[in-house]
């Protein structure tokens, strides 16, 4: 399973938008430290998930999401960004 890096990626960094305004973040697996992306290392393998459901049609897995913080602070406001998830079977 990967996830895409948004809608208003900068290189290799995924921002929210608000307008022209920008808030950089990023997605993290589990461990809070590996970059959750579209390929290689960056995927999580279905042996991963932290729940499954007695049918197995029903996988959880935990992520973390943190603000990038070596940016400049944005204007206060509702940001946004789309991400999709892909699965590869």
């Amino acid at each position: 399973m990967g996830f895409s890096n948004g809608a208003h990626v900068v290189g290799n960094v995924r921002n929210m938008a608000n307008g022209s305004q920008r808030l950089s973040y990023e997605i993290y697996q589990a461990n809070g430290n590996t970059r959750w992306g579209s390929s290689g290392a960056e995927r999580v393998a279905s042996t991963a998930a932290v729940s499954v459901t007695s049918d197995g049609l029903t996988l959880m897995f935990n992520y973390v999401a943190k603000i990038v913080k070596t940016q400049t602070t944005p204007p206060t406001g509702i940001y946004t960004d789309s991400v999709m998830i892909d699965l590869a079977f």
